[in-house]
């Protein structure tokens, strides 16, 4: 009943209804980036240890930046414009990870995208903090999380077995660009939003 509760009130709020239908196709999106990418290092630099070490700590470290420059900036004037400029920072990076011609430009790449991801969890979660009533915030983020959450492993269920057969590059670039498009999509859906 209160999941029910849940779904009807962001499907009521505009901003809410939009933000959960960017978050089911973003997240499908996002999926090889996510599960590919350790394939797609194997298969093109090497199954070497360290090569992993150094994907996840690059990842680690863009991400670390990215929230202390939050933490020193504050806030944002329009979260919903980060959350889009992020998405496309998303979609870039990931495509420009399936072009890396060494593994040093592919670190570098991997950093921007850590870079971008704190941007887009503080914007996404002070943007429902604002506009959801204090009784509701529970449901709303949990409904985000269970859309997020089953998106991902639906999307493997096509993304895997396409892996076998395509090259994960080529499917970095195409869902990097699509990724991108996302982002410029939800930036007109919400033109005119201001945090309240």
């Amino acid at each position: 009943k209160q999941m029910k509760q849940g779904i009807a009130y962001a499907w009521r709020e505009p901003i809410l209804r939009k933000l959960v239908v960017c978050y089911g196709v973003a997240f499908i999106l996002l999926t090889p980036a996510a599960f590919l990418t350790p394939f797609m290092l194997e298969r093109k630099f090497g199954n070497d240890v360290w090569l992993l070490t150094l994907h996840e700590i690059f990842w680690t470290s863009g991400t670390l930046l990215g929230g202390a420059y939050i933490a020193w900036k504050g806030s944002f004037r329009n979260n919903a414009r980060v959350i889009a400029l992020a998405l496309v920072g998303f979609g870039l990076t990931f495509a420009l990870l399936g072009v890396a011609s060494s593994f040093r430009v592919y670190l570098a790449f991997m950093a921007l995208a850590g870079l971008v991801l704190p941007f887009f969890t503080t914007a996404e979660t002070v943007l429902i903090q604002k506009r959801v009533e204090p009784n509701m915030l529970g449901r709303v983020f949990s409904l985000l999380q269970i859309t997020s959450f089953s998106a991902m492993p639906l999307a493997m269920l096509f993304f895997g077995p396409l892996a076998a057969v395509v090259r994960i590059e080529h499917i970095l670039i195409v869902t990097g660009f699509l990724l991108a498009l996302v982002g410029f999509a939800f930036a007109y859906a919400t033109r005119g939003y201001r945090d309240k």
